[in-house]
Order: C-alpha cells, then sequence, then structure tokens
C-alpha cells in the first residue's frame, strides 16, 4: 500500500506512535485463570468481575491498555479489584480492535537491550506503523461514545449504581480523566464520581485536567517516555498547588520508584520491583475508591 503524504495530523499521530511504543513493554501474567465472565453492557462486549459483597452498588469501569479486553492481565486487575468489594466492568474500548499481544515480548526485549542494536532497530521500525495506524483509528469520537453508552446502562436498572468509579491503565487513562470533567460548553456533569489512573498516556496538559471536577488519584511510573520529566513536574504542581485548581475536589499524584511505563499492567513477574509496585497501586486505588465512593 503505498504511503499517504505526510500532513500535519499524520507527523502528530506519528509522534503519538512513538510514544505508544513504550506502551507495548512489559510481559503477560501467567498468575491463574481470570474468574470472571464476558457479556454486553450498553450492546458492548465487557469482561464483568462480580464484588466479593453481593450487596455492593459500586462500580469500577475499568479501561485497558492498547490490549483490550482479552489479555489476561486486565482480567486479572479486575478480578483483584472484585475481592475488594467493587462490581468491576471492562469494556471493550477498542471494538475488537486490540493490538496482538505477540507484540509485548519483543518489545519488552528491546527496551531491556537484549537484541543486537541492529534487529532492535529494524524490529522498532516493522512496528511503528502498526502503533500510528492504532492511534489513529482510536480517537474519542470512537472510545468516549462506547464508555459512555456502558456508564450508562450501568447506571440504569437493573444494576442501578449508586457509584461509578473509573480506572483507566495507559491508553484508558486518558479517556478516564476526559469522562472525570464537567463539559460547561454542553452542561454535561462528569460520567464518573472519582478516577484513578497508572501511567496514563497522550494527555494534554493542563487542558484537560482544568474540568476535572471529581476526586482523582494520579499513578506515574518513574520513568515514562509517554509524561517525561518535566510533563510529569506540570502535573504534579497543578495538583498540589492550590492555586491552580480553586474550589475543585482534591487529585492525588503519586510516583513509584523504580517503575517504568506499563507496570501496573504489564508488569515482569520476575522483576521484584516493578511487581511489587504493580501489586501497591492496585491496593492505593483501591484504599482511595474505598474512601472517594464510600463502597455500599
Amino acid at each position: 500500500m503505498a504511503s499517504a503524504p505526510v500532513t500535519t495530523a499524520a507527523a502528530t499521530s506519528a509522534e503519538d506512535g512513538a510514544i505508544l511504543s513504550c506502551c507495548v513493554s512489559g510481559s503477560i501474567w501467567d498468575e491463574g485463570e481470570p474468574t470472571g465472565r464476558v457479556e454486553k453492557i450498553g450492546g458492548v462486549e465487557c469482561y464483568v468481575a462480580a464484588s466479593s459483597n453481593p450487596q455492593s452498588t459500586t462500580y469500577i469501569v475499568l479501561l485497558s491498555d492498547i490490549f483490550g479486553i482479552k489479555l489476561p492481565n486486565i482480567r486479572l486487575v479486575a478480578d483483584r479489584f472484585a475481592s475488594k468489594g467493587f462490581n468491576v466492568v471492562v469494556p471493550d474500548i477498542l471494538n475488537g480492535d486490540a493490538l496482538d499481544p505477540e507484540h509485548i515480548e519483543p518489545v519488552m526485549e528491546l527496551t531491556q537491550g537484549i537484541l543486537h542494536a541492529a534487529t532492535k532497530t529494524m524490529r522498532a521500525i516493522s512496528l511503528l506503523p502498526s502503533l500510528v495506524a492504532f492511534t489513529m483509528r482510536h480517537g474519542d469520537a470512537s472510545t468516549l461514545p462506547i464508555i459512555r453508552a456502558v456508564a450508562a446502562d450501568l447506571r440504569a436498572a437493573p444494576r442501578s449504581a449508586t457509584k461509578l468509579g473509573a480506572v483507566g491503565y495507559c491508553f484508558g487513562g486518558r479517556p478516564a480523566i476526559v469522562l472525570s470533567a464537567t463539559a460547561e460548553a454542553a452542561a454535561t456533569a462528569p460520567v464518573f464520581d472519582a478516577f484513578a489512573v497508572a501511567h496514563p498516556s497522550g494527555l494534554k496538559i493542563p487542558t484537560e485536567f482544568d474540568a476535572v471536577s471529581v476526586p482523582g488519584l494520579v499513578c506515574l511510573a518513574e520513568d515514562d517516555m509517554g509524561l517525561p520529566p518535566a510533563r510529569a513536574a506540570q502535573l504534579k504542581k497543578l495538583f498540589t498547588d492550590p492555586g491552580q485548581r480553586p474550589g475543585k475536589p482534591a487529585v492525588q499524584v503519586k510516583e513509584y520508584a523504580g517503575t517504568r511505563h506499563g507496570y501496573a499492567v504489564r508488569a515482569k513477574l520476575s522483576d521484584e520491583v516493578a511487581r511489587k509496585a504493580r501489586d501497591q497501586t492496585l491496593e492505593d486505588m483501591a484504599e482511595f475508591f474505598t474512601k472517594a465512593l464510600v463502597v455500599s
């Protein structure tokens, strides 16, 4: 297929694709079989993990990275949140178009310096077109209506969710934040009552945070190509300086030492630092939601 002329939009997508290359590092977990089920909610295929508390009407919508809902990792994370007392729904925000998990191991080798330099270069070049194309297919116009449909269904009978939180990892982090904002121009309330994200990608700082109107928790990796130190510092200032968001609910920012982008959902299990940080991040998120959503 002939290459399309490079336009400003295409160049931006290429830049996003380069950043997304760090979104495919890590490993596939083998920590047991997921115990949830797959069903349609709001017309969207979802992985559902029921709360350990059968009386709970608190739901978490878990927004995946670019590997979607079939990767064991995201399902195991959902199961762990369910064990903390939340009903968890993982919608297919990629509409069956997730990146093939076969990309995970090669890029893990790239980032860990296992391969010869020339081989690394060739693999990186071969991967980039897939990432750029993915970015162009899955913008807000594609993902946000899917999430809104699922959230609306959860709020309605028979589930009748009384509280709705959002968790977003990597690619799923940005929509979790965007849908936690009040759209003043359209006079629409936020979709979620609270949000927590880990190593979110594609953020527009500070513009996308200006309208965030619910409590939040942002978990950062220490080493993140998608959120380099200068932008991470900008994000921290935005939420720690009281003058930045007067009258808005608190958003906590935590950074996990020794971690790289993707650790919370694709940590290499043999890496003790990454594995412990993954576990601590989930505990911190669960504790945050227990307070922010008042689990019932």
